[in-house]
């Protein structure tokens, strides 16, 4: 039996762009409506806090068990500071929140797969990452269309990684 696992970061994504561009679409919008009718849900919107926490989960989480273990390093090159800078609103942050890259993702990534964020009805999200609820020393807030547009600048990166032999073995 084939193990998929190390698939799911790669899929994910792909699954999101096609969604995003099948979004827009009559038959997209019609099928979103008539599910969410039948819960009794008016004006159901498909981008909502669900949605962009499991891509979150997908892109950030997943990977690090998978492929990721020890090489944390591989993001100081492939994300620039301006990427979150320009993403996210720094509210606490460590000395290297722009310097390495790789520190801000595990920060992220942990508030992520600990459940340490909040979200608002505007789709506002609060991520916290520390030593405890007591002890806070990384919170950051994006919108939705924030973090969905720094998961299309670093999910394809994170994605495909299965692809380059020298970071996945």
């Amino acid at each position: 039996m084939k193990n998929l696992a190390a698939e799911i970061p790669q899929r994910a994504f792909i699954n999101a762009q096609i969604i995003q561009r099948v979004h827009d679409s009559g038959a997209f919008q019609a099928a979103a409506h008539e599910v969410s009718r039948g819960y009794g849900i008016q004006d159901y919107q498909f981008m909502n806090p669900a949605y962009v926490a499991s891509l979150l989960y997908c892109l950030l989480v997943v990977p690090r068990h998978l492929f990721l273990e020890g090489k944390e390093e591989f993001w100081d090159s492939q994300v620039p500071p301006a990427t979150i800078s320009s993403h996210f609103a720094i509210k606490t942050a460590g000395p290297d929140v722009l310097q390495r890259s790789s520190w801000f993702l595990r920060k992220l990534r942990n508030a992520v797969a600990h459940a340490r964020f909040e979200v608002d009805e505007n789709l506002m999200f609060v991520f916290r990452d520390g030593r405890s609820d007591d002890v806070v020393d990384f919170e950051v807030q994006a919108s939705a269309d924030k973090l969905m547009a720094f998961l299309s600048d670093v999910g394809s990166k994170l994605a495909n990684l299965r692809s380059s032999p020298s970071l996945v073995q």
